[in-house]
């Protein structure tokens, strides 16, 4: 019986590391972004206000998607293709 419990709280402890583990590479994004289609999508807006294109393109990616209430997601998604396309006019890809 001792031989079972211990087996029991082995397999627990296991499990609880192995999702733990699991969780360090799940970020929870539901969609991907190509910087490619971000760049074609800002040169053809022809939005110069980062911000405002980032809203915008969020807004329409996430309509698509069916998920325009999943606001952590629109969060996420705005940041990072914010910090894309800033990262892009600091290489100088979005001067016009």
């Amino acid at each position: 019986m001792r031989v079972l419990r211990s087996v029991i709280k082995f397999l627990a402890v296991a499990k609880k590391s192995l999702w733990l583990w699991f969780d360090a590479f799940n970020d929870d994004k539901l969609y991907a972004l190509s910087r490619t289609d971000v760049f074609q999508k800002y040169i053809d807006f022809k939005i110069d206000d980062i911000e405002e294109f980032a809203a915008i393109y969020t807004y329409e990616r996430h309509d698509i998607m069916g998920r325009l209430d999943d606001r952590e997601s629109k969060e996420k998604m705005y940041r990072e293709v914010h910090q894309m396309l800033l990262e892009l006019k600091d290489k100088g890809a979005l001067d016009r």
